[in-house]
């Protein structure tokens, strides 16, 4: 029930995307089976606070590059970057 996005080079080129790139961050997406969106290892993907999550007011959404909801970081890691 997660997809690792760990496997991503540290001398992979930064591809042109819309947005800004604050940084990066290794870690897996849980809850991907529950959201119709798709992500792959090594994928740039959009993180995006949800205050209102009844399960986490620290959660944090993950989706890809269409604007399709993948899934989210884990709660200990949403935690951490939640100021």
């Amino acid at each position: 029930e997660f997809l690792d996005l760990t496997e991503l080079s540290q001398d992979a080129p930064t591809p042109e995307v819309e947005g800004e790139l604050f940084g990066r961050i290794r870690g897996r997406i849980v809850g991907i089976r529950y959201y119709d969106g798709v992500a792959h290892a090594g994928e740039y993907v959009k993180l995006a606070r949800e205050p209102e999550n009844p399960y986490d007011r620290n959660a944090i959404r993950v989706e890809n590059m269409l604007g399709e909801k993948v899934g989210h970081i884990r709660a200990g890691q949403a935690a951490a970057l939640a100021p």
